[in-house]
């Protein structure tokens, strides 16, 4: 069995700092083959960052250590971060392989404008003060968009459309998202294979937040229980369409449950999962239990 601590220290060099953070690993009766965990020592994952004054990250090195030192046997990784222009808006970050990314933001258009370009490909964010969103990617000449826009319909409540296209497809409605008062996802329209559309519809429990019933064009609907802390514990097939859960019937149900239990002086997080398999069964088959040390 084995702890995880975490060490910080701040160290200043002229106009920088350089962080050192440290997740000590306590390794009690344990042996390893690979020589990073061995029984009654002291192992850990170590990563030095530079700053500058402003707070910016220079430098990132991340190594393992061993008693203390780093450990010889694992090649410290470096991953380098550049300001070109002095500010935030233009960051170059080298990973250990090598590999360039760069970050511009600037303002057009009354949009904010955020691009990342790495190995090749450009991936492109445009906001839109109070308006749209649009994910852009471009590589070998190839490009796709993705539009996210919002409206309000007639009760006054928020409806979202995503928009997508790309240089090998024209533009189409990709799925509408209807909202509630209550900033709850009510249905959502997808395009159905051959013209059409399939919804997808929530039912809650009252003003909260807890899913009871869900339905799909041409599939039977979801019912959802849950236990008396509000987490949720079944999830049911409503075969039978009756709008409830029918534990002995022909319903199609697996549960998920969570408890704490004390084994003298340690606290243990069980979980264990079980499904209704035989149809007018009462029955259930766990399938699967697992267990985590708390203390």
């Amino acid at each position: 069995m084995f702890y995880g601590h975490h060490f910080v220290y701040i160290l200043k060099f002229g106009t920088s700092w350089t962080v050192l953070i440290k997740n000590l690993i306590l390794n009690i009766g344990f042996t390893s083959t690979n020589g990073w965990l061995m029984r009654g020592h002291f192992q850990s994952r170590a990563f030095i960052e530079t700053l500058t004054s402003a707070g910016r990250v220079t430098n990132r090195v991340l190594a393992v250590w061993k008693n203390g030192h780093p450990d010889p046997a694992f090649a410290a990784l470096e991953t380098r971060t550049e300001y070109p222009s002095g500010t935030g808006v233009h960051i170059v970050t080298t990973d250990p392989r090598g590999v360039q990314t760069v970050t511009r933001a600037w303002q057009a258009g009354g949009a904010d404008v955020t691009e990342t370009a790495s190995a090749g490909v450009t991936n492109r964010v445009t906001r839109y003060f109070g308006g749209a969103t649009i994910n852009e990617r471009f590589w070998d000449g190839n490009w796709t968009r993705e539009t996210r826009s919002e409206s309000f319909n007639a009760q006054g409540c928020r409806v979202e459309t995503v928009v997508t296209e790309s240089s090998d497809y024209p533009v189409f409605t990709n799925s509408v998202t209807f909202y509630d008062f209550l900033g709850r996802v009510e249905s959502v329209l997808t395009p159905a294979f051959g013209g059409g559309w399939i919804t997808a519809a929530n039912f809650y429990d009252g003003s909260s937040t807890r899913v009871v019933r869900s339905t799909s064009t041409g599939q039977p609907d979801t019912l959802y229980e849950y236990d008396a802390l509000g987490n949720l514990r079944d999830i049911a097939v409503d075969v039978n369409d009756n709008g409830v859960i029918d534990y002995s019937g022909q319903d199609r149900i697996s549960r998920s449950e969570t408890s704490y239990t004390q084994s003298g002086s340690d606290w243990w997080r069980e979980t264990a999962s079980c499904v209704w398999s035989i149809t007018n069964s009462a029955q259930c088959l766990t399938n699967s239990l697992s267990r985590m040390r708390m203390t």
